[in-house]
């Protein structure tokens, strides 16, 4: 974020005479595969979200596993808690 605002205070005040001369020059199939990129991680990210509610759980419910866990084990010191 702070290289970003850096970069956009440097076009503002100093204008764009840094960038290189094909800098904005792209086709539009390097934009549209840039663009597909960008949805493509949006949606694992989404997935990848969605994936891991299932396996959340609340407080209550991790001691509830964990003292079911130890007493079908039989109380063991070789009980392994989450």
């Amino acid at each position: 974020m702070m290289s970003g605002g850096y970069s956009t205070f440097q076009r503002l005040y100093y204008g764009d005479n840094d960038l290189p001369v094909n800098y904005y020059k792209i086709t539009n199939g390097q934009r549209a595969g840039i663009t597909a990129g960008y949805f493509g991680l949006i949606g694992t990210l989404i997935a990848g979200m969605g994936f891991n509610a299932k396996w959340k759980m609340s407080p209550q419910q991790l001691q509830s596993r964990q003292q079911d866990e130890w007493s079908r084990s039989g109380g063991g010191s070789e009980t392994t808690f989450y």
